[in-house]
């Protein structure tokens, strides 16, 4: 089985990639060894308990172990912008400490289009790249236009500002 994984290719040779969450149930092994096969070393989850429930993937984190992969997570309600900016931005920067160490680091969310967006953002402006650049350029990764809600596009110009200005 092949995973959805979207690379944002316009950071290479960094490797950060954002993603649909897993098929769950008897598939969910398969697939995580799919983003071991892909070169994935560390995942981003912002997935609720209530969504991995629902979503049968409660053997996320162990099946991540087994096969390398560090599991790191951050929930954030679906649709939504993250509650605790200094606890989301500790995050982003380890992920973005990760991927500087040449790691390859995926962020996934339900769909991998909002909050996974969000995320890959965040870390991309720790890493450099220009705000105006980035949702750009992980749209075109993506294959569609993110992120998910208007909240979401004007929470991410908000804390551009915030993460550009080392304010935090």
């Amino acid at each position: 089985m092949t995973p959805d994984i979207y690379w944002i290719r316009d950071l290479a040779p960094l490797k950060l990639a954002i993603m649909p969450r897993p098929r769950g149930g008897e598939w969910l092994a398969d697939e995580v060894a799919g983003w071991s096969r892909a070169g994935i070393q560390i995942i981003g989850c912002l997935l609720h308990r209530y969504e991995i429930e629902e979503l049968d993937i409660a053997d996320e984190e162990r099946h991540c172990s087994q096969f390398g992969i560090q599991y790191r997570a951050h929930p954030i309600f679906d649709r939504g912008v993250p509650e605790h900016v200094r606890d989301f931005l500790a995050f982003t920067d380890a992920l973005s400490a990760a991927v500087q160490a040449g790691a390859g680091v995926a962020i996934q969310c339900r769909a991998g289009i909002g909050r996974s967006s969000l995320t890959a953002g965040a870390i991309m402006l720790r890493l450099g790249v220009a705000a105006a650049d980035v949702l750009p350029m992980i749209s075109k990764a993506r294959g569609l236009t993110v992120p998910d809600t208007p909240r979401q596009i004007e929470w991410f110009h908000e804390i551009s500002k915030t993460i550009v200005a080392g304010n935090w």
